[in-house]
């Protein structure tokens, strides 16, 4: 009997080792399904915040034609007031300047506006004169309004 008592022994030592072991794969394999799933949600959450940051600079893009815009609305506009003798030239370009609510970083602004000059004269140490212009810019709706100043 001491035989089968060893080898009865060692059959139960080797069940309880092997569901042991069982044990702790079935809960690293549970960490790893974890591991991997959170791994997931990270890289989810990061291809939506390169979609948003791209879509962010893509409107960023946008307004900064919008502006450009603007200043090619401006010129075009002082150029024609030349014509008509209510403003002397040469228009040699126009440039605008972001005021409060001007800036193309803030998206949540559904308007800019802009202090403008139309060139007249342009400077060696790279100082401008010219006429003043007002300019508004419509975010939503890409319309653009601008007024000679005073």
């Amino acid at each position: 009997m001491g035989k089968r008592s060893a080898l009865i022994g060692g059959v139960i030592l080797l069940l309880i080792l092997g569901a042991g072991t069982g044990l702790v794969l079935n809960e690293q394999l549970k960490q790893d399904d974890a591991n991997a799933l959170a791994e997931e949600q990270a890289q989810a959450e990061q291809a939506e915040i390169d979609a948003q940051t791209e879509e962010d600079e893509s409107e960023r893009e946008q307004r900064r034609d919008m502006i450009v815009e603007l200043e090619k609305l401006i010129r075009k506009d002082a150029r024609n007031n030349v014509k008509q003798g209510i403003l002397d030239g040469p228009i040699l370009s126009a440039s605008c300047t972001a005021t409060g609510g001007g800036s193309t970083d803030d998206l949540t602004a559904q308007t800019g506006t802009f202090e403008c000059i139309a060139v007249t004269k342009e400077k060696k140490d790279g100082t401008m004169s010219g006429y003043g212009y007002t300019g508004t810019l419509d975010w939503d709706t890409g319309s653009a309004t601008w007024q000679l100043d005073g």
